[in-house]
């Protein structure tokens, strides 16, 4: 049948590529961060999670979008052109500062939570979730625009591979930026 087809071609190359990306994520947490306070271990899954909804809340918009303004559009007849208007426009660019923005607000709290745990470094400790905040907000977004622009070059709904694309790759942006900060600010 059709739609068995469709998830073999489909789901099993994302499912495989996300598979990477998070094993890459894996042996960046083992090379770096397993050497590090168990404070700083614990906002691992928090960081790569807000990366990773951030980009899926902002993938899904884009989906949104393309499906309600090339609704009368033949799939086969949409051009490339079309698409790339509606995914950068200013709608999408107002959307990644209030995105964005939203990130700072919960990272700062990620940041005070941070130094109610005891982990020391007050201001460090707010930088460092300031920095990542924009960081992950901006390259999330960017990563969503970039995946739902390429499968819609070829050929593939974009509600069946970019949130999968994008937590997977925010998993592992996610954590090196988090390594690397924690390095430039000397936290670790």
């Amino acid at each position: 049948p059709l739609i068995f087809k469709t998830t073999i071609v489909q789901r099993i190359p994302v499912l495989l590529c996300c598979l990477i990306l998070s094993s890459l994520s894996g042996l960046a947490m083992e090379e770096y961060l397993t050497k590090i306070s168990s404070s700083f271990l614990f906002f691992i899954p928090l960081v790569n999670a807000q990366g990773g909804n951030c980009g899926s809340i902002f993938a899904s918009r884009i989906s949104s979008a393309i499906t309600l303004e090339t609704n009368d559009v033949i799939e086969e007849t949409r051009t490339m052109r079309d698409t790339t208007k509606i995914v950068i426009s200013k709608e999408r660019f107002i959307e990644v500062l209030s995105v964005t923005l939203s990130m700072v607000c919960v990272f700062l709290f990620i940041g005070i939570l941070a130094n109610v745990l005891g982990t020391g470094h007050t201001w460090r400790i707010l930088l460092l979730f300031t920095i990542l905040a924009f960081l992950l907000g901006f390259f999330s977004e960017l990563a969503a625009m970039f995946v739902t622009l390429a499968s819609v070059t070829i050929h593939v709904n974009p509600d069946n591979i970019v949130i999968a694309c994008v937590c997977a790759f925010m998993d592992l942006f996610g954590t090196y930026c988090y390594a690397l900060l924690l390095y430039v600010l000397r936290l670790i």
